[in-house]
């Protein structure tokens, strides 16, 4: 998991070691940065001792070493660090390099919040929204992501998208929502991006534009969110906001479904089995369902169950049929019921207590 780390705000150290440190992993020469960085580091220079931890992280310029990382943070961070503080809430609050510990990255994102940092704010908020590690408190958190904002972090005005959205520690707004969401996504943010995208199509707190609600699905997309990429396959599927081309939705659902997203999954099996945008192969269209059916997304489990009871793609089988169906019906897929209903009638006991057997099997996994 590669997570933010931030190395920002950084001064001459001594003899300008440590900003020649900077200057050479800007230009992307890690192994020179560690050498420049490493004796700053040692003489207690705060800036070096994170960038070195950076490194470290990372694994750029010298072995990845998280342990390593966390000791040099430590040093910058008892000189009030503010992006020591960041990093070190980032390792404890993901537990990298150990048990998760919100409530201690809550104290160390404090400290960096304390001081302005705009990704400690955000970070400290999201604890707080979710009351992970702290005392759950949405309004406080909704103020520590306007301070965020304000200091133009794309990231905290997605989350007062989110909290306008869904009218937690601040009122149900959606313009608001949608206003906050076009900021961050102008500035590259794709979740904001897809959630602009979202009230576009829908014409939530926004005029409905299924043609610029593309263009956000796209960007989103493009930075590699697998809901996004779905979603965009969906329009060029449909023709909704741009002309539809069954070819441009295989290829968005196959990137959605090779990050392992069962929707998009389901869908290369339809797009395979109906022989859209794709040569007709009603065997891959099986496999893609059952990726999916084995994630438990309830439409891929019924489509499956369909193959398998009309002999589509795969040898028929009543039984296997039957479980996918009661898998489906299980998490209330309305289809289901009807087909689990009708192959109760026609399986014969011995069949019946078989496909229970494989049922458990299968609930069990």
């Amino acid at each position: 998991m590669i997570l933010p780390l931030i190395h920002s705000g950084m001064v001459a150290g001594p003899g300008d070691t440590t900003q020649a440190g900077r200057h050479a992993w800007e230009r992307g020469d890690a192994a020179e940065a560690a050498r420049l960085w490493q004796p700053a580091a040692e003489q207690g220079d705060p800036d070096a001792q994170v960038g070195l931890g950076l490194l470290l992280a990372h694994g750029e310029g010298l072995t990845q070493d998280l342990a390593a990382a966390r000791r040099w943070w430590e040093k910058a961070a008892e000189q009030g660090h503010a992006d020591a503080c960041f990093n070190l809430g980032q390792l404890t609050e993901y537990g990298l390099d150990g048990e998760p510990n919100p409530a201690r990255a809550a104290e160390l994102y404090r400290h960096a919040a304390g001081q302005g940092h705009p990704q400690g704010l955000h970070a400290l908020a999201a604890l707080l929204f979710q009351g992970q590690g702290i005392a759950e408190d949405p309004a406080q958190a909704v103020a520590l992501w306007q301070q965020a904002a304000a200091a133009g972090l794309p990231d905290a005005d997605n989350s007062l998208g989110v909290a306008h959205q869904l009218g937690r520690g601040v009122d149900e707004d959606f313009t608001a929502a949608a206003r906050h969401y076009r900021r961050a996504a102008e500035q590259g943010h794709p979740q904001a991006a897809a959630n602009l995208a979202g009230l576009l199509t829908m014409g939530v707190g926004v005029a409905q534009d299924l043609a610029e609600a593309v263009r956000w699905w796209q960007q989103a997309a493009e930075a590699g969110d697998a809901d996004a990429q779905v979603q965009l396959g969906n329009c060029y599927r449909d023709g909704n906001g741009v002309a539809t081309d069954d070819r441009a939705a295989v290829d968005w659902y196959w990137r959605a479904a090779r990050q392992g997203h069962p929707e998009g999954q389901t869908n290369v099996g339809v797009m395979h089995d109906q022989g859209r945008g794709v040569v007709k192969d009603p065997a891959k269209a099986v496999k893609w369902y059952h990726l999916a059916a084995e994630q438990g997304f309830p439409p891929a489990q019924y489509n499956l169950a369909i193959m398998y009871s009309e002999g589509h793609g795969v040898d028929e089988d009543k039984l296997e049929a039957w479980c996918w169906f009661s898998m489906a019906d299980d998490q209330g897929y309305p289809p289901a019921r009807d087909a689990v209903t009708w192959l109760d009638e026609v399986m014969d006991p011995i069949s019946r207590a078989r496909a229970e057997e494989r049922l458990q099997a299968l609930r069990g996994q």
